[in-house]
């Protein structure tokens, strides 16, 4: 592993440790109790000690292992990790295909749309226009796509034209 990896994880940047299944790294269950981990843990710590690894693999390793030990030993921490580890698998496999609308475009089509929700003041005039394509989300009232090229392309641009804050891509 790479200096960069175990210097983040040095001045205790988290950001790293998102990138990877931590429980699969130390070859335990998510459900697994606080005393397999620490086993776990040490167990690798011991098969990655600069004195048996070498010393640039073995220290990384060591440095990183420890921030891991660290982390899921503290009920808050791991509970954050395993919070957003969850988040992120809902995007696992995540193909650029449109999440929340139906894609009725050709399967060469290499464009969608896009709303800027944040953005979007609800003045439904996108809806009017190509109302096969947009809907208001009603908790929110911002416009959302429904559909993908759900209305032809000339109706698409004329909605995106009448779009007062220009929050449609």
């Amino acid at each position: 592993m790479g200096g960069g990896v175990a210097r983040a994880g040095k001045k205790r940047g988290w950001a790293w440790v998102l990138d990877y299944d931590l429980y699969e790294l130390l070859g335990v269950e998510r459900s697994s109790p606080q005393s397999e981990i620490k086993v776990a843990c040490r167990s690798l710590q011991k098969r990655c000690h600069p004195d048996v690894a070498g010393a640039a693999e073995g220290h990384d390793m060591d440095i990183i292992l420890n921030e891991v030990y660290v982390l899921l030993s503290d009920p808050v921490a791991c509970l954050a990790y395993d919070r957003e580890q969850a988040r992120r698998s809902k995007f696992a496999g995540y193909t650029g295909r449109p999440l929340y609308s139906s894609w009725l475009g050709a399967d060469t089509e290499r464009c969608a749309i896009f709303v800027d929700e944040v953005r979007c003041v609800g003045c439904l005039k996108c809806a009017l226009h190509a109302f096969r394509s947009f809907t208001i989300e009603s908790v929110y009232g911002c416009t959302h796509v429904a559909a993908q090229w759900a209305d032809d392309k000339d109706r698409i641009t004329d909605a995106i034209s009448t779009c007062p804050v220009d929050c449609i891509s």
